[in-house]
């Protein structure tokens, strides 16, 4: 009786550009926020010794408004930064899964990919609400000629049109950009691309 011939294993899927591309130009962004991020944090600090938050504090103080923003600001800012800090190494952790070809880390890339899709949309309408708070504490306060409000008023209005669809541009592209990444990692060639290394590892980690 004649055994059957094994197959020759297929061979090795290669590893594509658009991975390693988009894992290392992501490590790049990430240390180079977190980069900036402690930068920023040293010039807060000194900041904060020199005093010159308490000094806009009395500044604001004639304007609850906008005294109430800035202490707003000040009281989310360390949470914001938090949430910047985590969210870049979660980017370095998933890249560094790309370059493995590590399936958690294509799923993990994903879905903080997924996230910013997210979270672009949601910035939208909160930018907006910033900019008209911005421009209404720059109008407070300013003693101008009846002639010449009419005309502030105009020039504020049309730039907050500009500002408003240049944020809302330039969200949107940023998530479909976001989206077309997650179409091409779940793409059947880097889907196979990573399962080929799940089969020559036999584990996932």
């Amino acid at each position: 009786m004649n055994t059957p011939a094994i197959p020759p294993p297929l061979p090795p899927v290669p590893r594509s550009s658009f991975v390693n591309a988009t894992a290392w130009i992501t490590l790049c962004l990430a240390g180079l926020g977190l980069l900036m991020l402690a930068l920023q944090a040293v010039m807060f600090l000194a900041a904060g010794r020199a005093g010159l938050f308490s000094k806009m504090q009395e500044q604001l103080a004639l304007d609850p408004q906008a005294s109430a923003f800035l202490s707003m600001a000040l009281e989310w800012l360390p949470w914001l930064a938090v949430l910047f800090v985590v969210q870049n190494l979660l980017f370095v952790t998933a890249s560094v899964g790309l370059l493995k070809r590590r399936e958690w880390g294509r799923k993990l890339f994903i879905a903080l990919l997924a996230l910013l899709i997210v979270w672009q949309i949601v910035m939208i309408p909160l930018q907006w609400s910033m900019m008209d708070h911005f421009q209404g504490l720059m109008m407070m306060g300013q003693e101008v000629r009846p002639e010449m409000q009419a005309m502030m008023q105009a020039q504020m209005e049309a730039t907050s049109i500009i500002s408003r669809l240049f944020s809302a541009a330039f969200g949107l592209v940023f998530a479909a950009l976001f989206a077309w990444l997650i179409w091409k990692l779940r793409s059947p060639r880097v889907r196979a691309e990573f399962a080929a290394h799940l089969e020559s590892s036999g584990t996932q980690f």
